[in-house]
């Protein structure tokens, strides 16, 4: 995995669920598995905290590391399950993390 010392585009894009910024990105040559260096996030942890579920799972399909873990222990499914699952979007990225984790 690649540090970066500030907020990618891949991170920004994954943040705010801008799908097709990510896909554009990727094919782009960005790597899925950028670890922002300010907090430690890779993309799929930004996506899964925000409950962008879409972008959960592109990153996912395109080989997003589910089990990274920052150095103080935070997942993507701890992330999205850390705030009240009231949002339909949370409850699918759970899901999609869950599943993929399984696999």
């Amino acid at each position: 995995m690649g540090r970066n010392d500030g907020v990618t585009p891949m991170l920004f894009a994954a943040h705010n669920g801008q799908v097709a910024v990510i896909e554009a990105l990727l094919r782009a040559g960005e790597m899925v598995d950028k670890v922002d260096g300010r907090i430690g996030f890779t993309p799929l942890m930004s996506a899964a905290e925000m409950g962008h579920d879409v972008a959960v799972s592109m990153l996912l399909a395109t080989g997003a590391d589910v089990e990274y873990t920052t150095d103080d222990g935070r997942t993507a499914l701890k992330l999205a399950t850390r705030l009240p699952m009231n949002e339909d979007g949370h409850k699918r990225t759970v899901a999609l993390l869950r599943r993929d984790l399984i696999r």
